[in-house]
């Protein structure tokens, strides 16, 4: 049972995109990587056909709400792929997604700083 994110024909919806993402991360947390795999094949995904252009705007957005839960050394590779994103290279939605993750990633930087002091 993976996450099914890089070639599927089922539809998903927002909510359980978003549980699918937080799990991924959690899985690569606990050393698991079989799910942050294919959500990090998913996101370095270059596709735009509008159906993949939705599921990359509710990813990134579901990465953008679990910003708190990124660790730098178990999800360095995920974050370097989406902010090596050229944000040019998409449609506003997309575009609009990627701000919105880097703004979250922003904010969050500031609290681990904060909490490690």
């Amino acid at each position: 049972m993976g996450m099914e994110l890089a070639a599927e024909n089922v539809e998903l919806t927002d909510a359980k995109l978003f549980s699918r993402v937080r799990a991924a991360l959690k899985s690569a947390h606990q050393g698991d990587l079989d799910h942050y795999k294919e959500l990090l094949e998913f996101v370095q995904c270059d596709e735009r056909h509008s159906d993949k252009v939705a599921r990359k705007v509710t990813t990134l957005e579901a990465l953008s709400g679990s910003v708190f839960s990124l660790d730098i050394i178990h999800h360095r590779s995920l974050v370097s792929s989406i902010l090596g994103m050229s944000m040019w290279n998409y449609g506003t939605d997309v575009m609009d997604a990627l701000m919105e993750f880097v703004i979250s990633l922003v904010c969050a930087s500031s609290h681990y700083k904060n909490y490690r002091n």
